[in-house]
């Protein structure tokens, strides 16, 4: 077809940090946050900031019979505001989340370098709930 053209993307290489942190139910500060990406960091070995960050959280809220059956948004948006924050302070660059999940004790985010995140597109996750007949999880 003469009028269609083709983009061949150079492949390009990104850093990633994954990491988990059981929290027991507590809120991490902003401090204890960098405290704790930088320790991770230097234990890694390189000098530059990652383009990508996959942060876990164990024991994100007290597993009691109430947090089982309802989750508190205003903790998760706060957790997340921290964590960039914390990214800011530690790289002087901007992060950005482009995917979040929670499932009771479980919360999941996935940041991106400001500068890269309209090149991130198509981002999938699910949940499925299994406890009390598929209700909560």
């Amino acid at each position: 077809d003469c009028c269609r053209s083709v983009t061949v993307n150079e492949p390009v290489v990104l850093g990633l940090f994954a990491g988990t942190w059981n929290v027991n139910g507590k809120n991490c500060s902003e401090a204890d946050l960098t405290e704790w990406l930088t320790s991770v960091s230097r234990n890694g070995g390189h000098d530059s900031a990652p383009d990508l960050y996959a942060i876990g959280f164990q024991e994100f809220v007290d597993l009691n019979a109430s947090n089982l059956l309802r989750e508190d948004p205003a903790k998760r948006r706060d957790c997340q505001a921290r964590i960039e924050a914390a990214l800011l302070q530690l790289h002087g660059e901007h992060y950005v989340v482009v995917a979040a999940e929670q499932m009771v004790g479980v919360f999941l985010l996935v940041f991106v370098q400001q500068r890269l995140a309209s090149s991130v597109t198509h981002v999938l996750s699910d949940s499925i709930k299994t406890g009390f007949g598929g209700t909560a999880g």
